[in-house]
C-alpha cells in the first residue's frame, strides 16, 4: 500500500509525502521508518535509492515515510537564492528539523508506531540526527555517508587540504623506494602537483585550529552541532548506524574528523559504523545497492526484536 498524504508544518506550509504500509497478513510491530531528504534532492532519492528501501522495508512489515521538507520536490516554501551551497549550511545547521518533527507527530497520530526510526542519505543523514537527539520517540538513526563538516562557500586554496594529506601518505610511505624516485625524476610524477600539495598541507598546519592531528584542521570546519547531537544521542542509550560508502571521500572526511575522534570505546555500545566496497555517495551501483538495502534490513530488524 502506497498512499499520498500531506501535512502542514510550523510555518503552514504544506507538505507532501508518500506513506508506505507493510503488506497484508503482516502482525508484527508496529514500526514507522522515516526518511529524510538527501541534500536538495526531492523524496526519491538519488537513483530512486528510497523507493527502493522503502519497498525493501515494506516487505518486512514497516510502515515507510517519505516526505519532502519546505521548499523541496512538490512541498510549499522557497529555499534561498543563490549557491547551492547556501542552503547546504542551513541543512548542516538543522534547517530541516522542524519538518521532521512534524511529520513525527502528524504520522503519530495516523499510525500509532511502537518504534520510530529516521534515516536519509547525506544532509539527510545529519538531519535524521539532529532530530533524533531532540525527541526522545526516535528509537534508531541510520545516517547514511553524513557530512560531518559545515560547507564553504568560500574556497582557499585549489585543492582541498584533507585531499592532499590523504594523497601525501602513499608518497611518504614510498619515500626510501628506488622506483618511486625513479618516476619522479622522469616525471611520471607530476612534481609540481606534489609540490602543490605539499604547500597546501604545511598552510593549513600553521592554522590554529583544534584536532589537527585527528584531520579535524583541514578542509571545511567541523560541524559541532553534529557532535554535540551524537554525544548526548548516545548517550541518551539509544542505537546508530553509520553507514558510509568505501569509495566516497565524505567518508574519508567522517572517518578522519569524526569517526576516529568521537566514536569512542563508551559509544562502541550504542554506535556502529559500517562501509560498502565500492560504494560512492549516492550508492548508485546495483551491487552497492543491494550490499545497503542488505545492511539496513539487517540492523532495523535487531533493533526492532528489542
Amino acid at each position: 500500500m502506497e498512499e499520498i498524504i500531506a501535512f502542514n508544518n510550523k510555518a503552514g506550509q504544506k507538505l507532501y509525502c508518500v506513506l508506505h504500509g507493510p503488506e497484508a497478513g503482516n502482525t508484527g510491530k508496529r514500526s514507522l521508518v522515516i526518511m529524510l531528504n538527501s541534500g536538495l534532492l526531492d523524496r526519491v532519492g538519488p537513483h530512486r535509492l528510497y523507493i527502493k528501501i522503502a519497498r525493501m522495508l515494506c516487505r518486512q512489515g514497516f510502515y515507510v515515510f517519505r516526505f519532502d521538507s519546505h521548499g523541496l520536490g512538490h512541498s510549499e516554501g522557497e529555499l534561498v537564492s543563490g549557491p547551492s551551497v547556501l542552503n547546504f549550511v542551513k541543512i548542516e545547521n538543522g534547517l530541516f528539523v522542524e519538518d521532521t518533527l512534524e511529520a513525527i507527530n502528524c504520522l503519530s497520530q495516523k499510525v500509532d508506531p511502537e518504534k520510530i526510526f529516521v534515516t536519509g542519505l547525506c544532509g539527510g543523514g545529519v538531519t535524521s540526527l539532529l532530530a533524533a537527539d531532540i525527541d526522545k520517540r526516535i528509537s534508531g538513526v541510520i545516517s547514511l555517508d553524513p557530512p560531518v563538516y559545515i560547507d564553504s562557500a568560500k574556497e582557499d586554496y585549489d585543492v582541498n587540504p584533507l585531499v592532499a594529506k590523504i594523497a601525501l601518505e602513499s608518497p611518504l610511505k614510498k619515500i626510501f623506494n628506488l622506483k618511486y624516485w625513479l618516476k619522479l625524476v622522469s616525471f611520471k610524477i607530476n612534481p609540481l602537483e606534489l609540490g602543490k600539495m605539499v604547500f597546501v598541507v604545511i598552510k593549513e598546519k600553521t592554522r590554529k585550529k583544534e584536532g589537527s592531528d585527528n584531520y579535524e584542521g583541514f578542509g571545511n570546519p567541523l560541524n559541532r552541532k553534529f557532535v554535540n547531537a551524537f554525544t548526548s544521542y548516545v548517550a541518551s542509550k539509544r542505537n546508530i548506524l553509520f553507514i558510509t560508502g568505501e569509495n566516497d571521500f565524505v567518508a574519508k572526511e567522517f572517518k578522519y574528523k569524526f569517526q576516529n575522534r568521537y566514536l569512542t570505546d563508551k559509544h562502541k555500545e550504542w554506535s556502529e559504523v559500517l562501509s560498502v566496497v565500492n560504494a560512492n555517495h549516492e550508492f548508485h551501483s546495483l551491487d552497492s545497492q543491494q550490499i545497503l538495502l542488505e545492511k539496513i534490513s539487517n540492523w532495523l530488524a535487531i533493533q526492532n526484536n528489542r
